[in-house]
């Protein structure tokens, strides 16, 4: 089973949307995010078929434009469009699947490629400050 989840705060704004197939670890990722403490509600919808999730994950981002995402949001256009030969690297995605070493990685530490790569992309943006 798959979920697409979506995180609010107490003003009810949207604050994140993601696909994952296991809420509980999901959630525990992202208790080191900036936004986690400010959840105060969440929603649900269960799916089979993980593409079909993602394309509706893709779908919610771009219309609903929550606060905290990366991918699928013109901050990412924008980090893919960086200067910076570290973060252009990160972001970089062959074919619409990200770098095969990135995607390696990501399976090696037990994260999604789309979370392994803001993770990164992050601590790159940290970096070049």
């Amino acid at each position: 089973m798959h979920y697409l989840y979506r995180y609010y705060d107490k003003d009810k704004n949207l604050l994140y949307v993601g696909v994952c197939n296991n809420l509980e670890r999901r959630f525990s990722q992202h208790s080191g995010t900036e936004w986690a403490a400010l959840v105060s509600s969440s929603s649900i919808k269960k799916f089979k078929d993980r593409k079909i999730a993602m394309a509706e994950e893709k779908i919610a981002i771009k219309t609903e434009k929550p606060l905290y995402n990366i991918v699928h949001t013109n901050k990412f256009s924008e980090i893919r469009k960086s200067k910076d030969p570290k973060i252009f690297l990160l972001a970089t995605r062959v074919n619409g699947t990200l770098n095969k070493k990135v995607s390696d990685a990501a399976q090696r530490e037990g994260f999604s490629n789309s979370l392994w790569l803001r993770k990164l992309v992050t601590l790159a943006l940290r970096e070049s400050k």
